[in-house]
């Protein structure tokens, strides 16, 4: 499988880089520049990197890459629209079969806790940057579908640490061990047949347990895969 993957610089981009460069061709793509944007991310000079690709892996909102004259909130802002703009573009143009852009669970957070959110619900973002620009990709994802047809997935990742670095800490129902992050992608990669859950094309993923801030039907049955870390120092209370 020929795959084109951005944000390769952060733990979660890097752990994607070392899993799946053993049995595919892995294009690791953080801008190069470009004639038409400072940066390469346009969607004309996207497309040689995309022709030809069966997959693409959309982390950059974990690793924004650093563009002259833009502080890291407005760089984390330009790359969830613009340079996601020109990515969708691109595979869009391309028929790139698989599109996964990889937002976050946390603009999900602020529903009553009461809720059980599933992947239907919209993201609620506060003024946070990392919020809102999962927001922006959520609704770019959402305008690829309406205006070209084209469907790629988006994969709302639980807040992302290292078992061995939280353990003893109170449980955060959140929490999502960074290989299941990567071990889940990958199941989506391979999965037989790509669906599109929830009716927007959104699929969440955090740790299996009854207490964790979602469910996880969809990718069990969908990508066969079921998170191994179940942070058990701490044990479960019962799900609302």
């Amino acid at each position: 499988m020929r795959i084109f993957l951005t944000g390769t610089g952060c733990d979660l981009g890097r752990g994607l880089l070392a899993t799946l460069e053993p049995d595919h061709q892995v294009i690791a793509f953080d801008g190069l520049g470009g004639e038409r944007e400072p940066d390469g991310w346009h969607h004309e000079e996207l497309r040689p990197l995309l022709a030809g690709c069966d997959a693409v892996v959309h982390a950059a909102l974990y690793d924004p890459p650093a563009r002259a004259g833009l502080d890291p909130v407005q760089t984390l802002l330009d790359t969830a629209s613009r340079r996601t703009w020109h990515l969708l573009t691109a595979a869009h143009q391309e028929k790139v079969r698989r599109c996964l852009l990889l937002t976050s669970l946390e603009p999900l957070r602020h529903y009553p806790a009461d809720v059980w959110v599933g992947e239907q619900f919209h993201s609620v973002p506060s003024t946070d940057p990392f919020e809102l620009a999962c927001h922006l990709v959520e609704m770019l994802a959402i305008e690829s579908r309406r205006d070209w047809q084209y469907r790629p997935l988006v994969v709302r990742l639980g807040r992302l640490v290292r078992a061995a670095a939280v353990a003893g800490w109170p449980y955060d129902p959140c929490w999502l061990d960074v290989v299941d992050a990567v071990g889940a992608i990958e199941a989506m990669l391979l999965a037989e047949e790509p669906r599109q859950w929830g009716g927007r094309g959104t699929i969440h993923v955090c740790a299996d347990r009854p207490d964790a801030f979602s469910r996880l039907g969809p990718l069990q049955r969908w990508a066969k895969f079921t998170p191994a870390e179940r942070f058990g120092w701490q044990p479960p209370e019962e799900a609302a």
